[in-house]
């Protein structure tokens, strides 16, 4: 494996990543280590995404991929749930509009994690 000064000199590794991969434009005075953050704790990864180390569009697709589908899973389970226990006998056309409704308002919670998906890359 090549060392870091061949692959991209002056930047910096985060440790953790996979090996051989950069972490680019990670400013020095910020070292990721145990001293600095010593366990995850609410917050704590606001030390990984500053204005000098923004999120990357693949990672937040990444993120948000996994995020959409558990609401999804979690979503469709207590929808379900939910029609079942309150148009046990109700008419079919009732149980249509309101299958209907809700196989389209997923979508309205999602829709700020969508643009905050597709928001581009800073310039640097």
């Amino acid at each position: 494996m090549t060392s870091s000064e061949e692959i991209a000199p002056n930047s910096s590794v985060i440790p953790g990543l996979v090996p051989g991969i950069q972490a680019q434009h990670v400013p020095e005075r910020v070292a990721l280590d145990a001293e600095t953050v010593p366990a995850m704790t609410p917050g704590s990864w606001q030390v990984l995404v500053t204005p000098e180390f923004p999120m990357p569009v693949r990672l937040r697709k990444l993120i948000g991929l996994v995020l959409i589908l558990i609401w999804i899973f979690v979503y469709a389970l207590f929808y379900v749930a939910l029609g079942g226990h309150i148009l046990p006998n109700a008419h079919w056309a009732v149980k249509l509009a309101y299958y209907a409704i809700g196989g389209l308002a997923w979508i309205l919670p999602i829709m700020p994690l969508i643009r905050w998906m597709q928001r581009p890359d800073p310039e640097t």
